[in-house]
């Protein structure tokens, strides 16, 4: 995949933030954005931003 999709959603950054932070998951996220959950993962930790823990991951802590 090329960058495009990425710099596509860059000037949505501060929304999908803002909606990531108040517990929406990836794909809900991606679903307005005509682009795939992942790539919103992409676009988060691209900034630095540190991600919940899946329910994998906190099942695997117990």
């Amino acid at each position: 995949m090329s960058g495009y999709v990425l710099r596509r959603l860059e000037p949505h950054f501060a929304e999908i933030l803002s909606r990531y932070e108040a517990g929406e998951p990836f794909d809900t996220i991606a679903a307005d954005h005509a682009c795939a959950g992942s790539t919103v993962r992409r676009l988060l930790l691209g900034h630095g931003i540190e991600l919940r823990p899946t329910k994998w991951q906190l099942r695997a802590r117990a």
